[in-house]
């Protein structure tokens, strides 16, 4: 496999690349009805006290989209 091959399942590892935004559940929805399927819906994390999601992009790059949580 090339460098810049996909790996063979079309996922690709260790890069995550994370978008900041108040407007999680907006971002789903736009993205849900636009045909992306996401691998994690949106969820509070307890533990880094952040509400986020996870998709892949076509290229099976994990995306994820998150908003911190004040205490």
């Amino acid at each position: 496999m090339s460098e810049t091959a996909t790996p063979l399942d079309g996922k690709q590892s260790g890069f995550i690349f994370t978008i900041v935004t108040q407007q999680v559940d907006e971002w789903y929805e736009y993205l849900k009805q636009r045909g992306a399927e996401f691998e994690k819906p949106p969820a509070f994390n307890l533990k880094y006290k952040i509400y986020h999601c996870f998709l892949r992009d076509p290229n099976g790059y994990l995306i994820e989209i998150q908003r911190f949580e004040n205490d």
